[in-house]
């Protein structure tokens, strides 16, 4: 699938800082599963096109223009975001376990 709207819900679903019990494995999964959600997002966004339209500048007072950009802008959010998440997660499974747990 490849409607950002879906892949957005999934994703934040997944992506939620555990319990304070929650053992090594449970959290590498939930890591695991945010992260894959994010991929997902990544790969639904044609990051060349999204470059290449915020590479030039627009004409706001065209309508048909505004729809394209209010589009991209929701591309970019959902990208940032996935950024964001797999950024986080990464480095949650990264970091040394506490001490004493």
């Amino acid at each position: 699938p490849t409607h950002l709207p879906l892949l957005t819900e999934v994703m934040l679903k997944h992506d939620a800082d555990g319990d304070k019990g929650e053992d090594a494995p449970a959290a590498a999964e939930r890591c695991a599963r945010a992260i894959a959600a994010a991929d997902a997002i990544i790969a639904a966004v044609d990051v060349p096109a999204l470059a290449s339209h915020y590479g030039v500048k627009h004409d706001s007072s065209d309508p048909a223009q505004k729809k394209v950009c209010k589009e991209m802008d929701k591309k970019k959010d959902a990208l940032i975001d996935a950024l964001l998440v797999k950024g986080a997660r990464t480095a949650e499974l990264l970091a040394p376990a506490p001490p004493g747990g």
